[in-house]
């Protein structure tokens, strides 16, 4: 909050018009989206080299416990994506 507080502060407010209760709640709504995880876009992709870099075994296991089939994960590239996709899937 106080971040938010001091940019808006400091910098946002000679750039816009918005008030920091309308900033706020552009915070608030952008947390309530449906996602279960809250990720800086940057960040999938760093999940998803480091998961690259683990040892098939390892990999497979995680995408098991995941409740991932990894039969027709074939590469790294494939299982890395299917690890990202489900732990940021949408929880019903």
């Amino acid at each position: 909050m106080g971040k938010i507080e001091n940019h808006q502060a400091s910098r946002m407010a000679r750039f816009t018009k918005r008030t920091l209760p309308d900033k706020l709640r552009l915070v608030a709504d952008y947390i309530e989206k449906e996602s279960p995880l809250l990720w800086h876009p940057n960040h999938g992709r760093k999940v998803k080299n480091r998961f690259k870099r683990l040892k098939r075994e390892k990999q497979l296991a995680l995408l098991t416990a995941l409740g991932v089939s990894s039969e027709e994960l074939t590469n790294s590239a494939a299982r890395a994506d299917a690890f990202v996709n489900a732990v940021t899937k949408k929880e019903k």
